[in-house]
């Protein structure tokens, strides 16, 4: 078992390290925020020289033999000791594994590439931004080959931020959602193009949207005491201390500025949110990679994009911008949360973001394994978004200089985005099972039910545990990334209630004509699909919109044929005020519980067997 002696000793280690740490994220924030262009060469090293003074401190011949001593040890007086061990263990290694020379050029190039692509955005020039991009790569690979060279370069960092996953894992966790994806965006793009979402566009100066922004995290319960706003073109939030969080926003385009300070906002939270024994020990901050993008996930998307959330500020919006008075809440709601595919992902709604991601995850991956080069990984960037999204860049900045990532240093990072978001909807679900009015008071203006479950649930912990232990910790059960389970809850919500009205209806004077419009419909939408099909994309549409229908409609069809003449019948007696009578109502019941038993197996047939036929299809027509 650890001493007491021994902790004390990983303890004061820890903390020292975590000191320089913030230094250098106050460097890092400084950079982002105040330093003069002429001042980045300087403060890069700054940066490397506390790198190295890290270095000195982790393969110091005390730190060498309280890790040896320590390596496999799992007898410890709390978890947080435990943690602190792992913590040191794994810093520990890296510094040993990567020369420290190594890693200040490292840390030299990501300040010289954040300024270097700062003035290629501007000038929309990627050709000079090439050779500082294959440093940076140049540099990474070098990085993952000293941590392990028996092991893919690519597989290494990712490990770096997402310690818990192989590529195998991501790859296939990847693939279900990139499949979900595409079809649920197939099936709503043509109803989601209707809705306007111009009313988004608006001209507001700068005071109104930094007043607003601040309105909004205002709501979200952010303590001004412990975290500070600053402006930059592409948001990040920065953790200088235990009780120091620094997010950000864009102030350019206003709603853009709202969901990005609420996004930057989950990150603030969780980094200063832990509990004082975690603080003291160095473990604050959050775990980084999938676990830290759950918690800005979650905010955007299951809090941000809320009529609760929007209850409280949209009030606040009209009072300072007088344009939003004359539109209604829900109006604005369905234009914020419209599907509507793009170029910048920063901009993406919820459902394209992914795809998104999913294009940077397999740009890196491809480039490490040597398919691409930095004179192919543009023509590879627009051909994936004309694949995923339809869309083709105009430019080199709503295209391959859009982020700032690579550029950076952040090179393994974005599947976590993707991971980030699995968490985040299986923290939502484990919220509202144990606070089931949670979103109700927020409504009423008060979010401390939500960021009260998250801090004692996973904030207050900081990197004590893993991002899988952590997950299990809080909701219960292992990551649950079956997509298409989900998808299958969505489809029985959808179909399943309104096979319930019908037969609900069969009990009054409604039956009839309902039954009349169900068939009617289901034979429009069967004929709608075939028709746009084949004239958007001839007979290769054609082969697609069957596959669309088939062969689930093997079922559906003669199910809603005899269930409609069940409800067509009952439903007629009333017509005839013939009344009911006990024996026709069983015999009603016990017909479509039949016919629901066929439903539901065409809906199952939907959902697992459809789209493994849509994929077979699409690997052999090729119709974008």
């Amino acid at each position: 078992m650890a001493t007491k002696e021994q902790m004390e000793k990983v303890k004061d280690i820890v903390v020292k390290l975590r000191y320089l740490e913030c230094m250098d994220n106050i460097i890092y924030y400084d950079r982002w925020n105040n330093c003069p262009k002429d001042g980045f060469d300087y403060e890069g090293k700054v940066g490397a020289y506390l790198t190295e003074l890290s270095n000195e401190k982790l393969t110091s011949k005390e730190t060498k033999e309280l890790v040896e001593s320590l390596e496999g040890e799992t007898a410890f007086d709390s978890d947080t000791d435990k943690g602190m061990v792992r913590y040191l263990i794994g810093k520990y290694k890296e510094a040993v594994q990567i020369p420290a020379s190594l890693q200040g050029e490292l840390n030299q190039a990501n300040a010289d590439g954040q300024l270097a692509w700062g003035k290629c955005y501007e000038a929309d020039d990627f050709e000079s931004f090439k050779p500082v991009l294959k440093k940076q790569f140049d540099l990474q690979e070098k990085i993952a080959t000293a941590i392990n060279p028996d092991e893919k370069p690519y597989q290494v960092l990712v490990n770096r931020f997402d310690k818990d996953y192989r590529l195998e894992e991501i790859d296939a966790i990847l693939a279900k959602i990139k499949d979900a994806v595409c079809e649920i965006l197939n099936a709503v793009r043509e109803e989601q193009s209707k809705i306007d979402d111009s009313i988004l566009e608006c001209e507001a100066d700068h005071d109104t949207v930094l007043r607003i922004v601040k309105k909004a995290q205002e709501i979200l319960g952010l303590d001004k005491d412990k975290s500070t706003l600053f402006e930059i073109h592409h948001p990040v939030c920065v953790c200088t201390g235990p009780r120091d969080s620094r997010p950000s926003t864009n102030c350019d385009e206003l709603i853009h500025a709202i969901l990005a300070v609420v996004h930057e906002t989950g990150h603030g939270l969780y980094n200063y949110n832990a509990n004082d024994e975690v603080a003291e020990s160095g473990l604050w901050g959050g775990i980084e990679g999938a676990m830290h993008e759950s918690q800005s996930r979650f905010y955007e998307n299951h809090v941000g994009r809320t009529r609760e959330f929007w209850e409280n500020l949209y009030p606040y919006l009209q009072k300072e911008v007088p344009k939003y008075k004359e539109i209604s809440l829900d109006t604005f709601l369905a234009a914020l949360n419209k599907v509507k595919p793009g170029l910048i992902r920063l901009k993406a709604d919820e459902l394209t973001n992914t795809l998104h991601i999913i294009i940077r995850y397999e740009i890196e991956k491809e480039y490490f394994d040597g398919k691409l080069t930095v004179d192919t990984i543009e023509e590879a960037w627009n051909r994936k978004y004309q694949e995923y999204l339809r869309f083709t860049p105009k430019n080199h900045q709503e295209g391959i200089l859009q982020d700032v990532h690579w550029a950076s240093g952040c090179v393994g990072y974005f599947q976590g985005y993707a991971l980030g978001d699995a968490y985040a909807a299986q923290f939502a679900h484990k919220l509202l099972t144990d606070c089931p009015d949670a979103f109700e008071k927020l409504g009423k203006g008060d979010s401390s039910v939500i960021g009260n479950w998250l801090k004692e649930h996973i904030h207050q912990y900081g990197q004590t545990y893993s991002a899988r232990e952590m997950l299990k910790k809080a909701t219960g059960e292992e990551l649950n990334t079956d997509y298409y389970i989900e998808y299958l809850k969505e489809i029985l919500k959808y179909r399943g209630v309104f096979y319930l009205l019908n037969i609900i209806c069969g009990f009054s004077v409604f039956g009839a004509p309902l039954a009349v419009i169900t068939l009617l419909g289901s034979g429009l939408y069967a004929g709608m699909i075939m028709t746009v099909s084949i004239l958007e994309f001839g007979f290769a549409g054609g082969v697609i919109g069957m596959g669309l229908l088939l062969p689930q409609y093997l079922f559906y069809i003669p199910v809603w044929l005899y269930s409609m003449e069940q409800e067509w019948k009952i439903s007629s007696e009333i017509w005839r005020n013939r009344g009911l009578i006990s024996g026709e109502v069983s015999i009603y019941l016990k017909k479509m519980c039949i016919a629901a038993v066929g439903y539901f197996l065409g809906i199952l047939i939907e959902c697992y067997v459809n789209p493994l036929i849509i994929d077979i299809i699409l690997k052999y027509i090729k119709i974008f």
